[in-house]
């Protein structure tokens, strides 16, 4: 069982109209104190092992990709049924927890060998953690040298797309030679991470189908750990035009979240920025400017907009863990 961080599937909340009847033996079960109240109504709807604190150990066994709603088979063959932001795949084992009013947190899990690109997914769409690891213990390891260099080579807020593209290098042709030097890249350590990113970069797709690349990066020089960015692109082509649509999600101090959704097509390029957090008419006119003048530099027409959102309705990622094997399935 492999850690998982809640932001990739968020919380999960357990439909209270699935919950099966308490069983006589509750195994993998371990209650924590909750207070009585809420022991009590959870036990009318499913027995104490669903009061708060309770540890669940389950298997996916069924997925809905239209309602979102996936049934979990505990050890005892009851079963439930839940939903979460993103799809857990057919076959997962979870360790889950639960929480105030049948919500439920991913303590564990384990994805099935046949889905290992979901599990890559998962597993570097937040953090790189084994990066950030390595810098940290080669500040531990009074080696700051290390530590600067790799500060200087990753991605830059203020500077993302060479980075980036560092970064993407590295990762398509499996080797961190190709961002620093030899010695560094052996004190690092980080060689079987780059070698699953890079699987995952070089993995079979259709047309019309999302790809992903994350790249980790600094906002500015108290990030003590590094951030991570999430670039999805994908193309279409009908015959007669060919088009590609990307999406970049990140995080910043200042804004929050935000996501940029952009479409190219033969002498255009329109984006939208979304933010969850409201910004003034100064930075929206400022960044239409920018953007147009950028545009006529490359001979381009196209605009970008700004929208205040209060969640991105677009996700790649959803998706690509969404596959279609997996839809609408049951083991």
């Amino acid at each position: 069982m492999s850690p998982l961080l809640p932001p990739v599937f968020g919380l999960l909340r357990i439909l209270p109209n699935s919950l099966p009847q308490a069983a006589t033996t509750t195994p993998n079960v371990q209650p924590v104190a909750a207070d009585a109240a809420s022991n009590a109504s959870h036990s009318r709807q499913g027995g104490a092992e669903f009061s708060p604190g309770a540890q669940l150990n389950g298997k996916v066994v069924g997925q809905n990709a239209q309602s979102g709603t996936q049934t979990l088979q505990l050890p005892d063959g009851r079963q439930l049924q839940f939903q979460s932001a993103r799809p857990l795949p057919v076959g997962t084992q979870v360790t889950i927890q639960i929480g105030q009013n049948l919500s439920a947190l991913v303590i564990s899990l384990n994805i099935p060998a046949g889905t290992q690109i979901q599990q890559l997914l998962t597993k570097y769409a937040d953090k790189w953690e084994g990066l950030n690891k390595a810098i940290q213990s080669a500040q531990a390891g009074n080696s700051p040298v290390a530590s600067n260099a790799m500060r200087e080579v990753l991605p830059q807020a203020n500077n993302l797309l060479a980075g980036m593209l560092g970064v993407a290098i590295a990762t398509k042709q499996n080797s961190l030679k190709a961002l620093v030097s030899g010695d560094l890249a052996a004190l690092l350590h980080l060689d079987a991470d780059l070698a699953e990113m890079h699987q995952l970069h070089q993995r079979e797709f259709k047309t019309g189908e999302w790809r992903a690349f994350f790249f980790p990066y600094f906002e500015n020089k108290q990030d003590e750990n590094t951030r991570q960015g999430q670039f999805f692109w994908r193309t279409k082509d009908d015959g007669e035009s060919k088009s590609t649509r990307f999406v970049v999600n990140l995080n910043l101090s200042s804004y929050g979240d935000i996501q940029l959704d952009g479409l190219v097509r033969t002498g255009q390029f329109n984006t939208k920025l979304r933010l969850l957090k409201s910004v003034d008419e100064d930075f929206v006119s400022g960044l239409q400017a920018l953007y147009q003048e950028t545009l006529q530099n490359l001979d381009l027409a196209g605009d970008i907009k700004v929208e205040l959102v209060e969640d991105f309705e677009i996700d790649p990622l959803h998706e690509l863990l969404t596959t279609d094997h997996l839809r609408n399935v049951e083991v």
